[in-house]
């Protein structure tokens, strides 16, 4: 998608055919209105999700709600996590809070937001508050359950769990926050009707993808898609940044000398890196990629197992409810996706610095929220292919397969790639079953992992800004060389006992990204440190890798004591395999949206259609790079040219829509038979 809409030529005059009319005709069309991102949008996959989440939420009448610290919003940066367990029509909350040293005692109140004009998703006048009780701190934990008035909780509907110090009250600052997903707060207006829910989520998705394009929230002009665009998969990248103009929102901290610190200004436009304050707004910020916001449904579901040091209620380490952002912790409060919109609203839209709730921005409403969760679940697809059942045209390709799903060296006698430990079927978790076996109960989920990235030797100077503070990725403690080994100098986190690997490591651990849209996204890893596929891939033979504490974990459980070692063709057929999964991505989307246009009104078609094109672009740009797979990229090429000559049609021309849904058939039987 990186490829503007252009090259629409006089030689789509012939393949129109009768009834059609080109964008310049003096009656063209006009489009539906709807927003650009919501092409990419289909409300049948959130509606699964929902469906499967009821299933399993049914047996319960408890919220379980995550804690965490929230940048902008808490009093100050705190290690302090946890979580609750609400029922309230038994009025009882289950408390277990660690990392609350120095602190005598909290207290927990529950909140329910009243609808009103300008109403936020935190306490505004109004609002319902009940104070759940207090408990007192021993040895840095607070846990107990405590039990609220039945009479405060008749018709009281639970939006906000607020953890805050003694006499402080719950207004403005508090050390802890969280609060339900947007399929808890769905359930609750659930009638059990298929067709209500699915209108209530369609409505949702639109909804969602309006605030996603078009809402500044009162802030400095930046709207979610400043750095998620559609015309650019969803992330920005140097040279997407390089076509913009300087008066797009994204440079505005070249412009507005209040918002001078927002950015790093040069990093931003060579690197395509973002500042993110990920450790609080009094620390200083990191810089990273903008992850694309695909496959969303598949990926924020965190493990399972106290896989890595986000996950071990055990010795108090909590886990954000989902994982996102490079961290896996990129949202404040819970953790969720949906408070991830607050965080971005904080962090990216604010009129000035001191960052002020009410003037510097506006605060989301809960409804809003819901709307931007649902919408992104709705990004996409759904599922992971099954590389198992996929017959790989090119031999190359299929040994790249091949290698991605071999897990073991056999003693040192075979290539292993290993992807599909951390990337199984090529999304962006956990392999159940060899974790399984090794760990002898089921596995789950989308894990963090050191991989030593900010070790590479080659990454570009300009990463070595002396104001800009290493990356720790999920950060906990400081890297000061009396906490963990080695001193990294950096912020980050100390594996606990009881993990996968000795206790007392660094590590700087980063959250599992998808590989099925890779090759459409570079650069690669959560600084950008990478320009090409291949690249991305030979790192993991890098020393920086295998000595990393992944590297570690992985030659632990091989059988030749081998982390991952590959030569250099085999690297090269890693990456045309992950070239084929993507243009394999393209051509299913495409797909799909030439079916929807299908059977849509002539508005909804172009927007459709124009997304059809971007796909089909893409996936000849990632086969065509390297050179794969000739005869589908001439097929995509021509699928490109057609739907881009029905973008201005005045009427749909359903021959034209068959030959665009045959061409890119025969570019997929040229991947896969």
């Amino acid at each position: 998608m990186q490829i503007s809409l252009r090259h629409a030529t006089s030689a789509i005059l012939s393949i129109l055919g009768a009834g059609a009319c080109l964008a310049g005709c003096r009656h063209a069309p006009q489009d539906d209105g709807a927003p650009a991102v919501l092409s990419l949008a289909r409300s049948e996959a959130v509606l699964a999700r929902y469906r499967t989440w009821q299933s399993h939420r049914a047996a319960s009448a408890t919220t379980t709600v995550a804690l965490h610290f929230a940048r902008g919003f808490s009093d100050a940066p705190t290690d302090a996590t946890g979580a609750v367990v609400v029922d309230v029509a038994a009025g009882t909350v289950a408390v277990d809070i660690a990392g609350l040293d120095g602190e005598p005692a909290v207290v927990v109140w529950l909140l329910d937001n009243v609808t009103a004009p300008h109403a936020s998703t935190l306490v505004d006048p109004g609002d319902r508050l009940v104070r759940a009780g207090r408990l007192d701190v021993s040895a840095g934990r607070a846990r107990g359950e405590l039990a609220c008035d039945p009479s405060e909780l008749v018709d009281f509907e639970l939006d906000r769990v607020l953890v805050a110090r003694p006499g402080a009250g719950p207004r403005g600052r508090t050390l802890l926050f969280g609060g339900p997903s947007a399929f808890e707060r769905l359930a609750r207006r659930d009638s059990g009707s298929g067709s209500d829910g699915e209108r209530r989520l369609a409505a949702l998705v639109r909804r969602g993808a309006e605030l996603f394009e078009r809402e500044t929230f009162g802030g400095n002009g930046r709207t979610c898609t400043t750095c998620h665009p559609a015309a650019n998969n969803l992330t920005i990248d140097p040279a997407f940044i390089a076509s913009l103009p300087d008066a797009d929102p994204l440079f505005v901290a070249e412009r507005e000398p209040r918002l001078a610190e927002l950015e790093h200004p040069t990093l931003l436009r060579a690197r395509g890196l973002i500042l993110e304050n990920v450790d609080g707004f009094e620390r200083a910020g990191v810089l990273r990629s903008v992850p694309h916001t695909f496959a969303l449904t598949t990926t924020v579901a965190g493990p399972n197992v106290p896989f890595d040091n986000t996950l071990n209620p055990e010795l108090g380490i909590f886990p954000p409810a989902e994982r996102t952002g490079w961290g896996g912790d990129g949202a404040p409060g819970s953790g969720s996706l949906r408070d991830f919109a607050l965080g971005a609203v904080t962090q990216h839209f604010p009129l000035t610095l001191a960052r002020v709730p009410g003037e510097d921005f506006r605060i989301p409403t809960d409804d809003e929220l819901d709307a931007l969760e649902v919408f992104q679940l709705a990004l996409g697809r759904a599922s992971d292919p099954d590389l198992a059942t996929l017959a790989f045209q090119s031999p190359v390709v299929a040994r790249g397969a091949e290698l991605f799903l071999r897990n073991d060296t056999a003693g040192g006698t075979l290539s292993a790639g290993k992807c599909t430990l951390c990337h199984d079927n090529g999304g962006a978790n956990l392999d159940p079953l060899f974790f399984e076996a090794v760990l002898g109960f089921p596995v789950a989920g989308n894990a963090n992992f050191g991989t030593g990235v900010n070790e590479l030797l080659a990454l570009s100077s300009e990463l070595f800004d002396p104001d800009v503070p290493r990356d720790g990725g999920f950060g906990r403690v400081p890297h000061d060389g009396t906490l963990c080994t080695p001193p990294l100098g950096g912020f980050g986190t100390v594996t606990p006992e009881g993990g996968a690997l000795p206790p007392g490591l660094c590590e700087e651990d980063f959250n599992t990204p998808p590989l099925v849209e890779a090759a459409d996204t570079p650069p690669f890893f959560h600084n950008n440190a990478v320009d090409s596929l291949e690249a991305a891939v030979g790192f993991y033979n890098d020393r920086a890798f295998n000595e990393s504490v992944g590297g570690r974990l992985l030659a632990n459980l091989d059988s030749g004591g081998i982390g991952i070692r590959l030569d250099a063709s085999e690297v090269t057929a890693v990456a045309q395999l992950l070239r084929v999964l993507n243009a394999l991505e393209n051509l299913r989307s495409a797909t799909d949206m030439t079916e929807r246009a299908r059977a849509s009104s002539v508005p909804t078609a172009r927007r459709l259609l124009k997304q059809v094109a971007e796909e089909a672009d893409d996936a000849a740009r990632v086969l065509d790079d390297v050179g794969l797979h000739p005869p589908a990229v001439a097929a995509l090429r021509e699928a490109r040219e057609l739907a881009l000559g029905l973008v201005g049609a005045r009427h749909a021309n359903k021959r034209v829509l068959e030959r665009v849904l045959a061409a890119l058939a025969r570019a997929r039987a040229e991947l896969v038979r």
